[in-house]
């Protein structure tokens, strides 16, 4: 164990490092983080926020946002899902243009398949991944309706089931692995040409958080007329199938025009 001191020095001699969370649920607003993970080769910390026995010092959650507000690379598995957990449990950072992202590289290099990490993994690095009912299971000794597990658990099971021991094993392998497949995938998507992509896709992050916090308002009435014209003539539609079916005949097939993969094939 190292003080929050030694971590932030530690990590401060890194230009990237791989980040994770566990969390109760999928809710920013009214699920929380349990435990956050910092990984660098050959060293990990994980730092309980809120399990059974442990809460977050007034200095150590200081330092945790000194390290996510750093100008080093973070890599998740998911960053959409990790920052708006962070940002929901009070944890601000640096995280536009400070992103890398796994699940999108995934994604990017073959939208086909599974981009979840226990399908990647195995299908990159060999490496199985425990995944978190498994886990309850096996602590807890039987089997659980598959709907816990959707429904962030429940009010019956949670984090706190689990000792932080085995929570800090499982979570340091995800982390772990995030950030080999990221060394591992990164020179696939400059070599397929998709950093392009890629790089436009990250972009995206930090919007779809703030609007997933936030909101966002929508003018349906304007939207109705943006989708048939006021006329009845087809309008906005209309006019999108009729440049898919002009893009088709450029290309000379047709194929998924919202496909970053296949466009970069035609390109």
């Amino acid at each position: 164990a190292r003080t929050a001191k030694q971590m932030r020095q530690h990590l401060a001699g890194y230009i990237e490092i791989a980040c994770d969370t566990e969390t109760t649920g999928l809710h920013p607003r009214r699920d929380k983080v349990v435990a956050i993970v910092f990984y660098v080769p050959d060293t990990t910390y994980v730092i309980p926020v809120a399990h059974r026995g442990y809460k977050i010092t007034p200095g150590i959650r200081a330092t945790v946002g000194t390290i996510l507000g750093w100008s080093q690379r973070k890599i998740f598995h998911r960053a959409e899902f990790d920052v708006r957990m962070l940002i929901g449990s009070g944890f601000e950072g640096n995280y536009e243009g400070y992103l890398e992202d796994t699940k999108v590289m995934a994604w990017l290099l073959d939208e086909t398949v599974s981009s979840s990490l226990e399908a990647v993994a195995p299908r990159y690095l060999g490496n199985a991944v425990r995944k978190y009912d498994r886990l309850f299971i096996e602590k807890l000794g039987k089997e659980l309706p598959l709907k816990t597990f959707f429904n962030g658990f429940g009010d019956k099971y949670c984090w706190d089931d689990v000792g932080f021991v085995d929570l800090a094993a499982y979570a340091a392998n995800d982390a772990k692995l995030t950030y080999r497949l990221y060394h591992m995938m990164r020179s696939s998507i400059v070599s397929q040409g998709l950093e392009v992509a890629y790089q436009q896709e990250l972009a995206l992050v930090p919007v779809l958080v703030d609007i997933q916090m936030t909101g966002a308002g929508l003018d349906l009435v304007l939207l109705k007329t943006l989708e048939t014209g006021g006329d009845g003539n087809g309008g906005l539609l209309k006019a999108i199938n009729e440049a898919a079916h002009k893009v088709y005949s450029v290309a000379g097939r047709e194929f998924d025009i919202l496909s970053p993969k296949q466009v970069g094939e035609l390109i």
